[in-house]
């Protein structure tokens, strides 16, 4: 019995333990991954300077074919939206909107993600002239991690979902200008 009674002391001190440090790790992320591609900066900038061209090659957009799509404002220019509703707990819903388009270098946006988590953050795709033929593409997510995912974040990461989607994404946009 007193064993028991131990244990289960234990066991509520290692959750409150990790309940009390996920106050304190870091809000802030910040992911970027970048990818080389054979096309020049020009070709690339035809594939992430609207809404309409990301979402080719955006893995998220592809992981619900029934989720409802908004786009709204002039695709192309700042204030441009694309809010999205999906009942895919992975998708979710949320809004991402072009702040800021410099031809063939960056195109920088908010993203305001609703749920299954409320992050506003901000999204930058960059694109670089490569040392040999070609361009670096960077693809990057800045953000503040709510508590609940803070705790996730202490055992798994958000950083090894983001890698995976973030890969096949690139991967995606690669394929699209080297081949089209």
């Amino acid at each position: 019995m007193r064993f028991l009674r131990y244990l289960v002391l234990g066991l509520l001190a290692a959750i409150l333990l990790v309940l009390i440090a996920a106050i304190f790790v870091g809000r802030d992320f910040s992911y970027k991954k970048t990818i080389h591609i054979f096309a020049r900066p020009q070709k690339v900038w035809t594939h992430v300077n609207t809404i309409k061209k990301i979402n080719t090659w955006n893995p998220w957009l592809h992981k619900d074919n029934g989720m409802n799509v908004l786009i709204s404002g002039q695709d192309g220019k700042p204030g441009a939206k694309l809010c999205w509703t999906s009942n895919r707990r992975v998708v979710g819903r949320g809004c991402l909107i072009f702040k800021e388009l410099k031809p063939y270098r960056l195109v920088e946006c908010q993203l305001q993600l609703i749920s299954p988590h409320h992050i506003d953050g901000q999204m930058y795709i960059r694109i670089e002239p490569a040392k040999v033929y070609g361009s670096m593409v960077s693809w990057e997510f800045r953000g503040q991690l709510p508590y609940q995912l803070r705790l996730i974040h202490l055992f798994t990461g958000v950083s090894r979902y983001l890698e995976k989607e973030m890969s096949r994404g690139l991967g995606q946009l690669k394929h699209h200008c080297e081949n089209r």
